[in-house]
């Protein structure tokens, strides 16, 4: 729940970060827009394993050579006794790696007899890690879907109200509303359509913060409840691209009053092309593992940049080279750093590196050379 909460109060401003288990090979996280219900079946289809346990014992690792070091904290290892198995648990007790030890599973070493809901991911190294550790009294809707059970009235209620309501409650009754409808390329609309409302400056331009996002309709209807009286700009976006495009739309600017219920005519996505991005780097063999490589927009006015912000990080293969998908065109910074490096005085560093992608593939080389600190 910890990792859910942070995420989506991360999304809400205007920031969006992926959080990833270091010795795992795949996470889920929700878009803020979703609801706990949708959350719920996203974290379940993505998991390895999903299970409901005991803690039998917890115990501090020191990680083995081979096997991946987490900047977040110690390893611990986790004995559970399996109370009732979801997806792919099949004995009567399992082992798994919690490498954020002190966030989730009670904030230090979890405590013998505590009962959890997990959901684990498979490592590289083939052994289990944490994905979410929920105490069984917070994990409601992910035990309903779980265990089949429907859905309650709240599961469906999108996080972005929620949350929105538990800032300014008064937005309960001097709130707005905003409807209308986003025509797909794709349809149906409703499989990972999002509407976002943008917090606009002083002057009407867009600024990097989100006000609202939520997914629409089946039919491509939507409507947003709890809107602060101001004025904003609202874009839509499918979530479900191709290697080679997205939908993206821009309705535009809109004002609202307290209290006030606005529909604006419908607006359609239109076809924006996306490709890969490949970073060499050449750095001394024994590095490769601490590397990480983040593409990040070049954007040169952060305010008023692109609504479709893209910023993404990658460990390197085998090969040392870091594969990045689902690129919009445009020109990006690349960064290449250390995990436990010291950001202010890194110990080594690279010339500034920029790349332009504008058809379906770009590759970069960085080399990186010791820092003279």
């Amino acid at each position: 729940m910890y990792q859910k909460i942070l995420l989506a109060l991360i999304v809400y401003f205007g920031f969006t970060f992926i959080f990833l288990p270091v010795g795992a090979t795949a996470c889920v996280c929700s878009p803020l827009g979703q609801n706990a219900w949708e959350a719920a079946a996203l974290t379940f289809a993505g998991s390895t394993v999903v299970f409901e346990g005991e803690v039998i014992t917890a115990t501090d690792e020191l990680t083995p050579p081979n096997a991946e070091r987490s900047p977040l904290g110690p390893d611990v290892i986790i004995k559970f006794r399996v109370t009732r198995a979801y997806k792919g648990i099949n004995g009567s007790s399992v082992e798994v790696i919690e490498q954020a030890a002190y966030s989730d599973c009670g904030f230090g070493l979890p405590v013998a007899g505590a009962r959890y809901f997990i959901h684990g991911f498979k490592g590289k190294d083939g052994r289990l890690y944490v994905g979410s550790c929920l105490s069984i009294s917070l994990a409601g809707p992910d035990l309903r879907y779980a265990r089949g059970d429907p859905p309650t009235e709240d599961d469906l209620v999108p996080f972005d109200e929620k949350f929105r309501l538990m800032g300014h409650p008064n937005l309960a009754t001097q709130g707005s509303i905003l409807r209308g409808k986003v025509v797909s390329l794709n349809p149906p609309e409703s499989a990972n359509t999002y509407v976002t409302v943008w917090e606009v400056d002083e002057k009407g331009r867009r600024e990097n913060l989100i006000a609202a996002r939520q997914k629409v309709h089946p039919d491509g209807s939507f409507e947003i409840k709890f809107i602060p009286a101001g004025t904003y700009f609202v874009t839509a976006e499918d979530h479900r691209p191709t290697p080679k495009g997205r939908g993206i739309g821009e309705f535009g600017k809109i004002s609202l009053a307290e209290k006030q219920s606005l529909t604006i005519p419908k607006f359609r996505l239109r076809p924006d092309p996306l490709g890969s991005i490949t970073v060499h780097v050449t750095a001394p063999q024994e590095l490769n593992d601490r590397i990480f490589v983040w593409v990040r927009e070049a954007i040169t006015d952060w305010l008023y940049g692109n609504p479709y912000f893209y910023a993404q990080t990658s460990q390197l293969d085998e090969k040392g080279v870091a594969h990045f998908t689902y690129v919009p065109y445009g020109t990006y910074n690349i960064y290449v750093q250390l995990t436990g490096d010291n950001s202010d005085k890194p110990s080594w560093t690279h010339e500034q590196a920029r790349i332009m992608l504008k058809g379906d593939s770009a590759d970069f080389t960085v080399t990186m050379k010791k820092a003279n600190n």
